[in-house]
């Protein structure tokens, strides 16, 4: 158990007021619940570099070149995607790297090719970035573009941890011009074994100090171990303790629909591999994401789009009958690489993830206990934490 009992009283003590309201006919001011439709995205990457100004410790493309996509290439992508008869009515291209703005011409070219044609579907652009190539004429340049592009810093926690994993490469970053073009975008920070210990103090620094949003997630590859999971858990602890008490809203990665883990299993699918990603390499071959280029996983024995359709060719035995498997991510392409099966899991992570749900069900219920009214959704999810508490 992770809850204190007094906070389980509490939750079950204000539920069953709720309940006696609703069935003494008091009023009730329901939150409406209404259908989400979201609308038909494909999420298309183009590589367009393979070269990169850093060597990030934790890079994972072991395959890089020299190579540069060309600008008639990208547009016969483009044209081909936008013009197609398909499902998909919006469309995100996101330009790949090594690092993207080493191709920036080729990146304003394409882009105003682009928005200067009439096209059936919408289209937006994303590139993530590590920051330190912006000159004065690309930011002026992204500041005329930028409600149709959307730049994703990546940045790992203030100067003596960021310079750990990215060369020394903290001070040749413009924060706060990012903090001006996109503030409501999510800065990238990725954790590995050498700043696990500084997650907390990483975050507040680039919230409080920088401003800036910021949503991390533990870097891929990597062999994680016990000693590496405790510090996890102390990290997660004082984040809780600093969440709770400004009342901010948690890194995405603890926003977990936490009900799922009641629902019967039907598919566990983690991303739209093999359904509404694509990617393209500096060739315009396609592929079914980013993470399988050449330049990530190399030429041979890649995993073909109609493998990656079936739900069943992703499921890995050993998650199931998992109270969490409905809600437990991992990255097919990762599996592969490590591993030589999309479907086999790092199930040295299992521990870590429900570190990350606990946590996540430790905040949610800190919330709920000072809310008096639950809507449906709201009273599936203290099941289902109620549920965690007594089997996780």
């Amino acid at each position: 158990m992770f809850l204190q009992q007094e906070r389980i009283s509490l939750i079950n003590k204000k539920r069953n007021s709720f309940f006696n309201r609703i069935m003494n006919n008091f009023y009730f001011p329901w939150k409406k619940i209404k259908k989400s439709f979201s609308s038909r995205k494909l999420i298309v990457g183009i590589l367009i570099t393979e070269k990169c100004n850093l060597n990030c410790v934790y890079c994972y493309e072991k395959y890089k070149t020299n190579k540069n996509i060309t600008l008639s290439k990208m547009q016969e992508i483009i044209s081909y995607v936008m013009n197609a008869n398909s499902i998909w009515t919006d469309i995100e291209f996101r330009l790949l790297g090594g690092e993207p703005f080493i191709a920036f011409n080729l990146i304003r070219e394409v882009v105003e090719w682009t928005f200067a044609k009439k096209w059936p579907k919408r289209c937006s652009f994303k590139i993530t970035t590590n920051g330190t190539l912006l000159d004065e004429e690309m930011k002026r340049w992204l500041r005329q573009y930028r409600n149709r592009i959307c730049v994703v810093l990546s940045l790992d926690g203030p100067a003596y941890v960021h310079n750990k994993n990215r060369n020394d490469s903290y001070s040749n970053i413009d924060y706060a011009f990012f903090r001006e073009i996109w503030p409501q975008q999510f800065i990238k920070m990725t954790v590995n074994k050498n700043t696990i210990s500084e997650l907390f103090n990483s975050i507040v620094y680039i919230q409080d100090y920088l401003g800036l949003n910021v949503s991390f997630s533990l870097a891929g590859g990597v062999k994680w171990d016990k000693k590496d999971l405790e510090a996890f858990e102390e990290e997660q602890k004082k984040m809780m303790i600093f969440y709770t008490e400004k009342k901010n809203k948690l890194p995405p990665l603890y926003d977990i629909d936490l009900a799922r883990i009641l629902y019967p299993r039907k598919s566990n699918r983690q991303c739209g591999i093999g359904h509404n990603v694509v990617a393209y390499d500096t060739d315009g071959n396609s592929f079914p994401c980013h993470l399988f280029l050449p330049n990530v996983i190399g030429k041979k024995n890649i995993p073909q789009f109609s493998e990656l359709a079936n739900d069943q060719f992703l499921v890995d035995d050993y998650c199931k009958g998992c109270i969490i498997e409905n809600i437990c991510p991992t990255c097919y392409a990762f599996n592969f690489i490590e591993r030589k099966n999309c479907n086999m899991r790092d199930h040295n992570f299992c521990a870590f993830y429900k570190s990350i749900i606990k946590y996540s069900a430790l905040h949610k219920m800190n919330r709920y206990s000072k809310q008096f009214y639950f809507n449906r959704n709201e009273l599936k999810e203290i099941e289902a934490i109620l549920f965690l508490n007594e089997n996780l």
